[in-house]
Protein backbone atom coordinates (compact mmCIF):
# COMPACT_ATOMS: atom_id res chain seq x y z
CA UNK A 1 0.00 0.00 0.00
CA UNK A 2 1.35 3.35 -1.28
CA UNK A 3 2.19 5.99 1.81
CA UNK A 4 -0.76 8.78 2.03
CA UNK A 5 0.71 12.23 0.20
CA UNK A 6 -0.12 15.41 -0.72
CA UNK A 7 -1.80 14.23 -3.83
CA UNK A 8 -4.12 12.34 -2.13
CA UNK A 9 -4.98 15.04 0.47
CA UNK A 10 -6.52 16.77 -2.53
CA UNK A 11 -8.37 14.39 -4.04
CA UNK A 12 -9.87 14.09 -0.81
CA UNK A 13 -10.79 17.54 -0.68
CA UNK A 14 -11.92 17.45 -3.99
CA UNK A 15 -14.36 14.83 -3.35
CA UNK A 16 -15.50 16.36 -0.16
CA UNK A 17 -16.71 19.78 -2.22
CA UNK A 18 -18.01 17.53 -4.83
CA UNK A 19 -20.41 15.82 -2.09
CA UNK A 20 -21.01 18.90 -0.15
CA UNK A 21 -22.64 20.58 -3.61
CA UNK A 22 -24.72 17.64 -4.18
CA UNK A 23 -26.43 17.55 -0.60
CA UNK A 24 -27.13 21.26 -1.67
CA UNK A 25 -29.96 19.57 -3.64
CA UNK A 26 -33.55 19.05 -1.52
CA UNK A 27 -33.30 15.35 -1.26
CA UNK A 28 -33.28 13.79 2.37
CA UNK A 29 -31.57 10.50 1.54
CA UNK A 30 -28.63 9.90 -1.06
CA UNK A 31 -26.81 7.10 -1.63
CA UNK A 32 -22.78 6.47 -2.51
CA UNK A 33 -21.95 4.30 -4.96
CA UNK A 34 -18.09 3.23 -6.30
CA UNK A 35 -16.36 0.73 -6.78
CA UNK A 36 -15.10 -1.37 -3.73
CA UNK A 37 -11.56 -0.16 -2.61
CA UNK A 38 -12.42 3.40 -3.78
CA UNK A 39 -12.60 5.41 -0.57
CA UNK A 40 -16.24 5.99 0.00
CA UNK A 41 -15.49 5.61 3.66
CA UNK A 42 -12.67 7.59 3.73
CA UNK A 43 -14.19 10.42 1.85
CA UNK A 44 -17.27 9.89 4.48
CA UNK A 45 -14.60 10.45 7.37
CA UNK A 46 -13.08 13.13 5.88
CA UNK A 47 -16.25 14.89 5.25
CA UNK A 48 -17.44 14.06 8.71
CA UNK A 49 -14.63 15.77 9.66
CA UNK A 50 -14.84 19.12 7.34
CA UNK A 51 -18.25 19.66 8.07
CA UNK A 52 -20.31 20.47 11.11
CA UNK A 53 -23.38 18.62 12.61
CA UNK A 54 -22.56 15.16 11.00
CA UNK A 55 -22.89 11.84 12.89
CA UNK A 56 -20.89 8.61 11.14
CA UNK A 57 -22.20 5.17 11.60
CA UNK A 58 -20.21 2.41 10.29
CA UNK A 59 -20.79 -1.05 10.25
CA UNK A 60 -18.77 -1.70 13.09
CA UNK A 61 -21.00 0.21 15.51
CA UNK A 62 -20.85 -1.98 18.86
CA UNK A 63 -23.77 -2.16 21.28
CA UNK A 64 -22.57 -2.20 24.64
CA UNK A 65 -23.05 -4.57 27.57
CA UNK A 66 -26.14 -3.69 29.40
CA UNK A 67 -29.93 -3.41 28.57
CA UNK A 68 -31.63 -1.98 24.78
CA UNK A 69 -32.52 1.14 26.65
CA UNK A 70 -28.79 1.82 27.80
CA UNK A 71 -27.63 1.43 24.46
CA UNK A 72 -30.38 3.55 22.63
CA UNK A 73 -29.98 6.26 25.44
CA UNK A 74 -26.67 6.82 26.26
CA UNK A 75 -27.41 9.49 28.84
CA UNK A 76 -29.44 11.04 26.03
CA UNK A 77 -33.14 12.63 26.88
CA UNK A 78 -35.14 11.15 24.53
CA UNK A 79 -38.83 11.31 24.46
CA UNK A 80 -39.83 8.07 25.61
CA UNK A 81 -42.72 7.06 22.84
CA UNK A 82 -40.99 7.93 19.90
CA UNK A 83 -38.35 5.29 21.54
CA UNK A 84 -40.92 3.24 21.96
CA UNK A 85 -42.51 3.51 18.04
CA UNK A 86 -38.57 3.00 16.83
CA UNK A 87 -38.46 -0.48 18.88
CA UNK A 88 -42.34 -1.66 17.65
CA UNK A 89 -41.62 -0.54 14.35
CA UNK A 90 -38.67 -2.47 13.83
CA UNK A 91 -40.01 -5.26 15.83
CA UNK A 92 -37.77 -5.61 18.57
CA UNK A 93 -40.10 -7.77 20.84
CA UNK A 94 -38.42 -9.20 23.55
CA UNK A 95 -39.75 -10.93 26.61
CA UNK A 96 -39.39 -8.22 29.14
CA UNK A 97 -39.48 -5.31 26.47
CA UNK A 98 -36.85 -2.79 26.31
CA UNK A 99 -34.90 -4.24 29.57
CA UNK A 100 -33.28 -7.38 28.30
CA UNK A 101 -29.19 -7.98 28.19
CA UNK A 102 -27.77 -6.99 24.44
CA UNK A 103 -25.92 -9.91 24.30
CA UNK A 104 -29.16 -12.05 23.66
CA UNK A 105 -29.87 -10.39 20.76
CA UNK A 106 -29.84 -11.97 16.93
CA UNK A 107 -27.51 -9.65 14.67
CA UNK A 108 -30.40 -8.56 12.52
CA UNK A 109 -31.76 -7.22 16.39
CA UNK A 110 -28.42 -5.62 17.16
CA UNK A 111 -28.33 -4.09 13.81
CA UNK A 112 -31.57 -2.55 14.10
CA UNK A 113 -30.84 -1.10 18.08
CA UNK A 114 -27.39 0.46 16.44
CA UNK A 115 -29.99 2.13 14.08
CA UNK A 116 -32.63 3.25 16.27
CA UNK A 117 -29.70 4.45 18.37
CA UNK A 118 -28.49 6.60 15.29
CA UNK A 119 -32.15 7.42 14.14
CA UNK A 120 -32.21 9.17 17.60
CA UNK A 121 -28.64 11.61 16.93
CA UNK A 122 -29.27 15.07 17.33
CA UNK A 123 -27.07 15.87 14.03
CA UNK A 124 -28.78 17.04 10.85
CA UNK A 125 -26.48 14.81 8.37
CA UNK A 126 -26.48 11.39 9.57
CA UNK A 127 -24.13 8.63 7.67
CA UNK A 128 -24.79 4.79 7.16
CA UNK A 129 -21.31 3.48 6.13
CA UNK A 130 -22.26 -0.06 5.30
CA UNK A 131 -24.25 -0.46 8.24
CA UNK A 132 -27.23 -2.24 6.88
CA UNK A 133 -25.12 -4.79 5.58
CA UNK A 134 -25.92 -8.31 6.07
CA UNK A 135 -29.90 -7.48 6.07
CA UNK A 136 -31.96 -9.32 3.64
CA UNK A 137 -34.06 -6.99 1.58
CA UNK A 138 -36.64 -7.09 3.46
CA UNK A 139 -35.04 -5.69 6.34
CA UNK A 140 -33.15 -3.22 4.19
CA UNK A 141 -36.28 -2.03 2.67
CA UNK A 142 -38.26 -1.76 5.90
CA UNK A 143 -35.47 0.20 7.46
CA UNK A 144 -34.80 2.54 4.41
CA UNK A 145 -38.34 3.21 4.69
CA UNK A 146 -38.38 4.04 8.37
CA UNK A 147 -35.05 6.17 7.50
CA UNK A 148 -37.30 8.11 5.01
CA UNK A 149 -39.99 8.92 7.91
CA UNK A 150 -37.40 9.50 10.22
CA UNK A 151 -35.51 12.27 7.26
CA UNK A 152 -38.81 14.10 6.71
CA UNK A 153 -39.89 14.06 10.11
CA UNK A 154 -36.93 15.53 12.09
CA UNK A 155 -35.17 17.05 8.72
CA UNK A 156 -32.72 15.10 8.30
CA UNK A 157 -30.57 14.25 4.93
CA UNK A 158 -29.31 10.81 5.21
CA UNK A 159 -26.17 9.47 3.47
CA UNK A 160 -25.94 5.57 2.67
CA UNK A 161 -23.24 3.69 1.43
CA UNK A 162 -24.42 0.10 0.62
CA UNK A 163 -22.77 -2.36 -1.81
CA UNK A 164 -25.13 -3.23 -4.19
CA UNK A 165 -27.55 -0.51 -3.04
CA UNK A 166 -27.94 0.65 -7.45
CA UNK A 167 -29.53 -2.57 -7.64
CA UNK A 168 -32.44 -2.58 -5.39
CA UNK A 169 -35.89 -0.63 -6.25
CA UNK A 170 -35.26 2.55 -3.96
CA UNK A 171 -36.75 5.67 -4.92
CA UNK A 172 -33.03 7.11 -4.37
CA UNK A 173 -30.55 9.81 -5.15
CA UNK A 174 -27.34 8.17 -6.15
CA UNK A 175 -23.84 10.06 -6.35
CA UNK A 176 -22.12 7.65 -8.70
CA UNK A 177 -17.97 8.49 -8.05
Amino acid sequence: MKPFNQEDSKNIQKRVSVLTEFLKKPNLIYAISAPSGWGKSVLLRAYENFVSDVAYFSSELYLLPGSINENIYLGRDLELKNYEKLLNDFSIKLNEPYDNLTNILSRGQSQRVRLIRALTSSASILIFDEMLSGLDQSSFTQCYDYMQIIAKEREKKIILVHHGIENLDLNIEMICF
